[in-house]
């Protein structure tokens, strides 16, 4: 059986300590990375009473989350359940 040894580092050089492939210099043999594909966002429904849902707390998570959040008001005994 041949066992070949290969120096990894002659294929891939080294740059901090990762691994880059080679690309060319030709910006003409470049190709381009498409675009992510559009996706809507995302609804989370939170259900609670009305002392619970604050609407200055849905903005704040809206803002900091990127996802649509809707409030579902219930009552008191029908949240325990």
């Amino acid at each position: 059986m041949l066992q070949a040894n290969i120096h990894v580092g002659a294929v891939f050089p080294l740059l901090n300590g990762r691994a880059e492939p080679r690309m060319s210099a030709d910006p003409a043999q470049m190709t381009r990375i498409a675009s992510p594909p559009h996706q809507k966002r995302r609804l989370l429904r939170v259900r609670g009473t009305d002392v619970t849902l604050l609407e200055e707390v849905r903005k704040m998570a809206v803002a900091d989350l990127g996802v649509d959040i809707q409030h579902e008001s219930l009552d008191f005994l029908t949240c325990q359940c």
